[in-house]
């Protein structure tokens, strides 16, 4: 699913515009992000968590 997919559904479920919907999703983001960077960690019940970890570097390989 795309944003714009997620912008529709937002728009089509709550009432409101597409610019609306919009605006509500990039803000949530926001939190999101914000609370990463703050705390390291975001939990929504129902969602998930979201954490960020720090792994160690791997050697990378090409392919071809």
């Amino acid at each position: 699913m795309a944003k714009i997919d997620v912008v529709r559904f937002v728009a089509k479920e709550s009432g409101i515009n597409q610019a609306a919907a919009a605006q509500a999703i990039d803000a949530f983001v926001q939190v999101i992000r914000g609370c990463l960077e703050d705390e390291g960690r975001f939990t929504y019940p129902d969602l998930g968590v979201f954490s960020v970890e720090t792994r160690a570097a791997r050697r990378g390989r090409n392919p071809h």
